[in-house]
């Protein structure tokens, strides 16, 4: 009962900062194959780390959108693509990559930025998702897709999920005004 509410909840909050390809809603069992990009957390419990199955994200990424594949990075030290990941989107065009990003740390948020950076200029079909700040939006000016969950909790990646899939329409205002680019209750819809 509760976790209905929360998803409710949820499926409001959810804001489409930025759609400028017309990727969305993803048409599942195209040519295309999804591949999630996420950093690891420093938690680990209900939100996104459990800690027998792996990562939330993936566990309802595979729900939602049917097998994908999920690379986790660290965010202390990665501030790179692994090489074989940069290959891999060189030789092979097709992949739409999910990115979640999310702050922790200065150090943390710096080379996630740089990495996110250089996916941006590999692959064309990125939906970067902020798990936290519509203010991380000002660091990726050439990202074409933008949304924000506001937080990693079930709900809201199930929530994400269905917006992705197009199940449910992207609902969610800015809650506060992103100087020079966006004012407060913005939000794109489908």
């Amino acid at each position: 009962k509760n976790y209905t509410r929360e998803l409710a909840l949820a499926d409001l909050s959810i804001t489409l900062l930025r759609h400028d390809n017309n990727l969305l809603p993803l048409k599942l069992g195209l040519d295309k194959s999804v591949l999630i990009l996420e950093w690891e957390k420093k938690i680990v419990g209900p939100n996104v780390l459990e800690d027998v199955a792996g990562s939330m994200v993936s566990q309802r990424a595979n729900k939602y959108l049917g097998p994908t594949e999920t690379i986790s990075l660290n965010p202390d030290y990665d501030d790179q693509l692994p090489g074989y990941l940069i290959e891999r989107l060189k030789s092979s065009p097709e992949h739409i990559v999910i990115a979640f990003i999310h702050h922790r740390t200065r150090a943390a948020a710096h080379n996630q930025a740089q990495a996110v950076r250089q996916l941006l200029a590999l692959c064309k079909d990125v939906i970067l998702v902020s798990l936290d700040s519509p203010y991380l939006l000002k660091q990726f000016p050439d990202a074409k897709i933008f949304l924000v969950t506001y937080g990693f909790r079930k709900v809201q990646i199930d929530a994400l999920f269905r917006i992705l899939i197009g199940e449910i329409p992207p609902q969610g205002k800015l809650p506060v005004n992103i100087e020079n680019q966006l004012p407060r209750n913005f939000g794109l819809s489908l």
